[in-house]
């Protein structure tokens, strides 16, 4: 979205359904930033128990504003794959090359929209969270360490709670 606000609760919904019923979840799956408000979490609570899914276990990646302004404003796009890189990243350059693409930076990574994403985060997705916190598993992992720390913390707070 162009402006950093949130799509419509039911629209997010219906796509999740569609997907879902499209693959084998019968070992879980992983949804990554949604719900995002609690409004889009009442219509995931009645997909799950629609579909009859096990309670979510929510893994939740800490980082600083800084930080994450940091990562959102290094995000360029491949012209022809539409594949969001850093653009610090050497395999991006190769990979959008190679597709016979050039990297953009992304149109909705401005600080007007970047602002709004914070802002939304803070008022709407908070809220999302410390809902969980009180109904189900919350890992909390450090996210400004190298991506494989992050993997192997998410692995072992996972198996800490049981899952493997």
């Amino acid at each position: 979205m162009l402006t950093g606000g949130l799509i419509d609760p039911l629209v997010s919904t219906n796509l999740l359904k569609e997907e879902l019923l499209n693959f084998d979840i019968s070992k879980g799956f992983i949804i990554d930033g949604y719900p995002r408000a609690l409004n889009q979490l009442e219509y995931f609570n009645r997909l799950t128990t629609e579909l009859n899914l096990s309670e979510p276990i929510i893994i939740h990646l800490n980082l600083s504003i800084k930080e994450a302004r940091k990562r959102l404003g290094n995000r360029v796009e491949c012209s022809v794959t539409n594949t969001t890189f850093n653009k610090y990243s050497e395999e991006s350059e190769k990979a959008c090359e190679a597709a016979g693409g050039t990297l953009n930076k992304r149109e909705d990574d401005n600080e007007e929209i970047l602002t709004n994403r914070f802002e939304i985060y803070q008022t709407k997705t908070l809220p999302v969270l410390d809902y969980y916190r009180k109904e189900t598993i919350v890992i909390d992992v450090f996210g400004e360490q190298p991506t494989n720390n992050v993997f192997n913390d998410i692995i072992t707070k996972l198996k800490e709670n049981g899952y493997d």
